[in-house]
């Protein structure tokens, strides 16, 4: 094959060629050595680049130090200010919408996304052809053990139920190309976890391994909360596995209910009926728990139906962003300025491969 003929295609486009997407939600401390360090990994790419810093509704300095940042000292750095705290997917899809690069990459400012690795990323994407270039953590020896049992269960249940194939321990730190991340931004669907997205899409994935560093300042805004919300969300935006269950647990605790009321006739057909409330007491207990946790799983999937059928906003920003390729997507989000382009014909989806990892 041809490099004409290889990934990635022709845009076009007359932007950076690389974008670089910083979601933070108060993390004043961190952000001067996060800068300091980005800054000189983007300069040794040797391309021309872009840092959209999108601000998930701080309420330390970092946002005021980061809006003189980008208007004093780095002509290449942006601010993308949303009015509140809408969630870290929902800053990641307002950094999209506005990235103009050819490749795009996300990473989190609290330095346990090694910013030097970026240039790899995209080394290992072009050297391969993939449209998408994914780190992944190769332990988690910096957490705390509750975060890493959550993180545990959490691709487990990813992997169980979520029907996609994506290795664990994957955060929202990777290059990808243009051309896939508009086709992120046309899904119209609100719930949005990218690192399950991406691998239901199907595009063609390099991995590349590193060791996380601890954080060294902050602390972290994924809170036990935060996390069971999010497990919540990637299940039932990807899999109706849960209602299956519920159906299962319906038919298992019918069967034996049909086998209990045959014990007990049986018994009243012998002379020697049972008696006693304690077992009555344990049938209700359980078929009542059994129904309230079949209506709480009914009523996380309405909820996702009710926040699709509002049409609200992903995120609202305080001033109008700007962004390369128009999209069509119908999640009601704001409508942003956008400059005319050439369109560009995505290529066939491959198979996502756990087995292209490489070694940092």
């Amino acid at each position: 094959m041809s490099r004409a003929e290889s990934w990635p295609p022709e845009t076009g486009m007359n932007t950076a060629q690389l974008s670089v997407v910083v979601p933070f939600l108060d993390e004043e401390d961190v952000l001067p050595e996060f800068v300091e360090t980005l800054r000189n990994a983007l300069d040794q790419t040797g391309r021309t680049y872009e840092v959209i810093f999108v601000d998930d509704g701080s309420s330390d300095g970092g946002t005021a130090w980061v809006n003189q940042l980008c208007n004093r000292d780095w002509n290449q750095a942006q601010l993308v200010r949303l009015t509140r705290n809408f969630g870290h997917m929902q800053a990641l899809t307002a950094g999209l919408d506005a990235a103009s690069g050819e490749w795009i990459a996300s990473l989190d400012a609290d330095l346990q996304h090694p910013p030097e690795l970026i240039g790899q990323l995209l080394t290992l994407a072009e050297e391969t052809d993939s449209p998408v270039a994914q780190a992944v953590r190769v332990s988690r020896r910096g957490d705390k053990v509750g975060k890493r049992l959550a993180a545990q269960s959490y691709y487990a249940a990813a992997k169980r139920f979520g029907g996609v194939k994506t290795p664990a321990n994957v955060a929202d730190f990777r290059v990808m190309h243009r051309t896939v991340a508009d086709q992120l931004r046309a899904l119209p669907e609100r719930t949005r976890v990218y690192r399950l997205l991406l691998p239901w899409l199907g595009y063609k994935t390099a991995y590349l391994e590193y060791e996380a560093a601890p954080r060294t300042k902050g602390t972290t805004k994924y809170s036990l909360t935060r996390m069971l919300r999010l497990g919540f969300s990637s299940i039932t935006a990807f899999s109706t596995a849960p209602l299956r269950v519920a159906t299962a647990m319906g038919a298992l605790v019918g069967i034996v209910g049909i086998i209990g009321a045959i014990f007990v006739m049986f018994n009243w057909a012998l002379g020697s009926p049972l008696t006693g409330w304690p077992s009555l007491m344990a049938a209700i207990l359980i078929l009542g728990g059994i129904q309230l946790m079949t209506i709480g799983i009914l009523g996380e999937y309405l909820a996702v139906v009710l926040e699709q059928v509002r049409g609200r906003p992903i995120y609202v920003t305080s001033e109008p962003i700007s962004s390369v390729a128009p999209v069509n997507r119908a999640d009601g989000s704001l409508p942003v300025q956008r400059q005319s382009t050439e369109s560009t014909t995505p290529p066939a989806a491959a198979e996502v491969s756990a087995g292209d990892v490489g070694a940092s």
